[in-house]
C-alpha cells in the first residue's frame, strides 16, 4: 500500500485459486484423493502450498495430504524427498519447486519411478528453459500458464514472442519476461500522459489504476488496482505438459 509502489507481478494467492478450483475438479473426475507436496522451504514455498489445499477443498476437492517435503534451495541431491514422497503411496504429487530444482526432483524422481501411474501438479513446471529441455517428461504433468506464446492463443501474443526473442538473441520470453514487459508499458503510458515529465508523483498518478494494452492480458489488457496498486485481469490457466511445441496443451 506504498502509494509509490506498484506490484505489477502474479501473486501466489491468485495461483492457488485458480489452481485449487481447476485441479479440484480434475482430482474428482480421476478419484484422486491422496495427495503429497514438495515446495521450496520459505514463505512463497509453505504459504502458496497450504493455500493450495485450502482452495482445493474450498471448491469441493477431497484430499487427505499424505506426506509434504520441504527442500533448501539448491539441493543437489532430492533422494531424501523422492522417498518421503514414494514411502507415502500418492495419488497425486503437487510441488511448487521451480527452475534447477524442479529438474532436480523430476530427474532423480524419474529414477525411482515417482511420478509413475500418479498425477503431477507442477504449476511452474511450463517456464521455458525447463519444460522445452527436460529430456524425460513425467507421462502425465499438469502446469500452469507462466508464459506461452499458444496462451492467451492470439496472433499479438505470438507476435510478442517472436519480437522479444528477436530481441534476446533468441532466448524465450518466461514468467518474469511478461510481467517486466507489463511494466514497462505502463511506465512508457505513464511519462505519455506526463509529457515526458520523469516526476515520481505524477507518473505515479498516471499510472494508478490505469489499463495498458498487452498481449498476455484478459482481452488484450491488464490493469493496476487503483485501491492497492496490484495487477488485475491477467488471466490464469492450467494444462498438460507435451513433449513439443507448444509444449502444453488443452489449457
Amino acid at each position: 500500500f506504498n502509494p509509490l509502489v506498484f506490484r505489477v507481478a502474479r501473486q501466489g494467492i491468485h495461483d492457488a485459486i485458480a489452481g485449487g478450483a481447476i485441479v479440484s475438479r480434475m482430482a474428482k473426475e480421476r478419484g484422486i484423493t491422496r495427495w503429497a507436496t514438495a515446495a521450496p522451504d520459505y514463505a512463497f514455498g509453505r504459504e502458496t502450498t497450504q493455500q493450495f489445499i485450502d482452495y482445493f477443498q474450498h471448491f469441493g476437492g477431497k484430499m487427505e495430504v499424505v506426506a509434504q517435503a520441504w527442500p533448501k534451495f539448491g539441493a543437489p541431491d532430492f533422494t531424501e524427498v523422492v522417498t518421503r514422497l514414494l514411502s507415502s503411496n500418492p495419488q497425486a504429487v503437487y510441488s511448487l519447486c521451480f527452475g534447477g530444482d524442479l529438474i532436480s526432483l523430476v530427474e532423480q524422481g524419474n529414477l525411482y519411478g515417482l511420478f509413475k501411474d500418479k498425477l503431477a501438479v507442477l504449476p511452474l513446471y511450463s517456464d521455458y528453459g525447463l519444460i522445452d529441455t527436460m529430456k524425460q517428461q513425467p507421462p502425465s504433468v499438469i502446469v500452469q500458464n507462466r508464459y506461452n506464446w499458444s496462451y492467451p492463443a492470439t496472433p499479438d501474443n505470438r507476435k510478442w514472442y517472436d519480437d522479444y526473442r528477436k530481441l534476446g538473441g533468441g532466448a524465450k520470453p518466461h514468467n518474469w519476461a511478461w510481467q517486466t514487459g507489463a511494466t514497462a508499458q505502463f511506465i512508457v503510458d505513464g511519462l505519455r500522459a506526463t509529457k515526458g515529465d520523469p516526476d515520481a508523483t505524477k507518473v505515479v498518478e498516471a499510472v494508478r489504476g490505469s489499463t495498458v494494452q498487452v498481449p498476455f492480458g484478459l482481452d488484450g489488457k491488464v490493469s493496476l488496482r487503483a485501491e492497492d496498486n496490484t495487477l488485475i485481469n491477467y488471466p490464469m490457466a492450467y494444462g498438460v505438459a507435451i513433449t513439443a511445441e507448444p509444449f502444453v496443451k488443452d489449457w
